[in-house]
């Protein structure tokens, strides 16, 4: 008789898979490790685009200003670069907390405000996510259908408003997991969540 095969768990601590002894996988450790591993990922290629629209940049204005030269296409280029650095880091910049807050009442309210106060700001901010991913879904259809594309490298603009879509989608997801995290740890504040411990260095 074959024997089940046996999938390893992931430790979100060491980010290695790690053999559990006894009792089913944790689907929702999987489910945050999956999570932080896509956002991270996400971030990554956002920083590779911002090296990219810097590079082209620069060599476009130093070929204009020796040679008077201009490379084809630097604008297109540039526009598809900055809306990939910017909505490929989203998600990761709410996974971190990265986003500038005002603590206005943290020093005067008791734990129970805050974290009323917390978990109402991480709902508005879904529903604010969700209504912007919905309309930018409607423009992607807008594009698709009057066939837009750029003015030089004739890329159609369906592909940016995609990649909007995906960076929006993606920071919905991160909000709900976040939710739901803090909503379980009876309080804890968010940066004490399973979904955005890091390795320790």
């Amino acid at each position: 008789m074959r024997r089940p095969r046996r999938v390893p768990a992931i430790d979100i601590q060491s980010r290695r898979p790690a053999w559990p002894r006894e009792a089913a996988i944790n689907k929702e450790e999987y489910a945050l490790d999956s999570i932080r591993l896509l956002t991270v990922a996400l971030s990554y290629l956002g920083g590779a685009a911002i090296l990219a629209m810097t590079g082209v940049t620069l060599v476009d204005i130093i070929a204009r200003n020796a040679f008077g030269y201009a490379i084809f296409g630097t604008y297109d280029l540039v526009l598809i670069t900055l809306v990939i650095s910017v909505y490929a880091g989203m998600a990761e910049a709410f996974r971190q907390q990265a986003h500038i807050t005002v603590d206005m009442i943290d020093g005067i309210s008791s734990p129970w405000v805050r974290r009323l106060v917390g978990i109402a700001a991480l709902v508005v901010t879904i529903a604010a996510m969700a209504l912007l991913t919905w309309l930018c879904i409607g423009q992607a259809r807008d594009s698709l259908r009057f066939g837009d594309i750029t003015t030089d490298l004739r890329i159609p603009r369906v592909l940016f408003w995609i990649g909007i879509v995906f960076g929006f989608a993606v920071s919905c997801l991160t909000l709900v997991m976040l939710l739901i995290a803090q909503l379980r740890s009876g309080g804890t504040p968010p940066d004490a969540s399973p979904l955005i411990k890091e390795t320790q260095a």
